[in-house]
Parts: C-alpha cells; structure tokens; sequence
C-alpha cells in the first residue's frame, strides 16, 4: 500500500467518526426535545387534575346551597353540566 491509500483511509474513518458524531448529537437533541414534550404533557395533566378537583368542589357546594335554598336548581343544573367537562378534558 501507498501512503494515498493509507491518507484516503485515514479521511475516510474521519468522515465515518464524524458521521457518528453527529448521529449522537442528533439524538440527544431528540432526547432533549421529548423531554421538554413530556414535561409540558405533565403541566397539562396537572393543570386539568386541579381544574376538575375544583370543579368537584364547587359542584358539592353547590349541592349543599341547593338543599339550603341558597341557590337555585339552575346554579345546580349548571356546575352539574360542568364537571363531566373538566372531567373530560
């Protein structure tokens, strides 16, 4: 062998290790970006858990005025509209 041989060999391995290089650095950007995506997925769920909690609440409030006569059978039939929703979403 020549040492052109050798020099194109030597190029060649640079090029495959940079390849690979950039391969990882590809995928821990991808790791990086689903991380972010499951940590917003998480704030998500715990925004609509606290919604529903509070929904929950309000509707027996509610409940408790209804049979006190405090509120209305509307305000009634409306907090019990709303809980499937928040518990839905």
């Amino acid at each position: 062998m020549d040492t052109d041989q050798l020099v194109a060999q030597k190029r060649q391995a640079a090029a495959e290790l940079r390849r690979a290089e950039i391969g990882i650095e590809t995928a821990d950007s991808l790791v990086t970006q689903r991380e972010v995506e499951k940590r917003a997925a998480q704030a998500v769920t715990e925004q609509r858990k606290a919604k529903l909690e509070a929904a929950e609440k309000k509707l027996a409030r509610t409940q408790h005025l209804v049979r006190t006569d405090a509120v209305s059978q509307q305000v009634l039939d409306d907090d019990e509209a709303s809980e499937p929703q928040s518990r839905a979403a």
